[in-house]
């Protein structure tokens, strides 16, 4: 893998990006070039260049801006990458996002913030992967530090030597998306129950944890995952519950980097996260003890509890998703979670 930090000349002034014209207007920052920038005030622009081996383009132009801190989001979420096996941020609207997709391999991408693909790329090394975002940004903030005389990047540098110094004892991570064996499928939209889907619930309630800075919330598994007798999608339904609408807004804002926001029909904030376009995880958040709240926890304690209800349940879901109409599939459960519940809940 190849990165390069290109600077934009200071004394050259641009509105949008000279595609084809590059070096008129940038400069690498390993070159001498770099004597012309005297100082940085708000941030230095520029664009990382971003290659693999076989030189398919990961980081290009299209991120053109802030530079130094495109490198300090890749930094915290190739940390993430080695802890959890999943990275994200987002830069300019557009989503960052590397996950590891086998026991080997990388998947780097980038996405609209609604989670539409912009740019795929298997990388085939987890480690040359976590190597090159940590030296690249070594490099660029080393380059800056020597020449401006500044320290101004120290706690940034401190940061990624510790990176670097885990890395050296790095061990390839196992996929964060797990898929359901194709023998336990039972039509084009669902899958027997698999009890893997409870150790995915169980990761992602711990990565959310992480990540949020309330203190007094709950998250609850719910939906077909979470009955051991359904049959179900392959996408796991996380609802937490705040103590209030301020409490709500926070998490939402502690999230938003990490899952694609979701356009729902329900009175509550909703996000995913997967491979786009597919999801594997729903989150919902809402208040405690809201309508919503209490509604999907009563009808999921129903299905665990009464035999009868679920596998009434379970035999729509097989029928209604026998023609392989995702909205008609939807529809009919909507029709039979309201016979059984106050709220229209899909």
């Amino acid at each position: 893998m190849k990165y390069i930090s290109f600077i934009q000349y200071p004394d050259k002034k641009i509105r949008r990006f000279p595609v084809g014209n590059e070096l008129e207007y940038f400069f690498d920052i390993s070159s001498s070039e770099l004597s012309k920038i005297k100082e940085v005030r708000v941030g230095v622009r520029g664009y990382i260049s971003l290659t693999d081996d076989k030189d398919n383009e990961l980081l290009g132009h299209r991120l053109f801006g802030g530079i130094d801190s495109l490198w300090l989001e890749l930094v915290e979420s190739v940390e993430k990458l080695m802890h959890d096996g999943f990275g994200a941020t987002i830069v300019q609207n557009c989503g960052l996002i590397m996950e590891t997709y086998s026991k080997t391999l990388v998947k780097f991408y980038i996405t609209s913030e609604e989670g539409a693909y912009k740019k795929p790329c298997r990388i085939l090394s987890q480690k040359d992967f976590i190597d090159t975002i940590l030296d690249g940004a070594k490099q660029f903030f080393c380059r800056l530090k020597e020449h401006l005389k500044t320290n101004q990047y120290d706690e940034d540098l401190l940061k990624i030597d510790e990176l670097l110094r885990k890395a050296e004892n790095f061990q390839p991570i196992d996929p964060y998306f797990h898929y359901p064996n194709e023998t336990t499928r039972v039509n084009t939209f669902l899958f027997q129950h698999n009890e893997d889907w409870r150790e995915m619930f169980e990761k992602e309630r711990a990565y959310l944890m992480k990540l949020i800075t309330e203190t007094d919330y709950e998250i609850q598994h719910v939906g077909s995952t979470a009955i051991n007798t359904l049959s179900a999608r392959p996408v796991i339904d996380i609802l937490i519950g705040t103590k209030s609408k301020w409490s709500t807004e926070m998490i939402v804002n502690d999230i938003h980097r990490d899952y694609f926001y979701q356009e729902t029909s329900f009175p509550v904030n909703a996000c995913k996260k997967g491979t786009p376009p597919d999801c594997q995880y729903n989150i919902y958040v809402t208040e405690k003890n809201s309508p919503f709240w209490n509604s999907v926890i009563t009808f999921r304690d129903k299905l665990l509890t009464d035999e009868d209800l679920a596998k009434e349940y379970d035999e729509l879901k097989r029928k209604a998703s026998a023609c392989g109409d995702l909205q008609d599939y939807e529809n009919q459960k909507s029709a039979f979670i309201e016979r059984n519940d106050p709220l229209k809940l899909a």
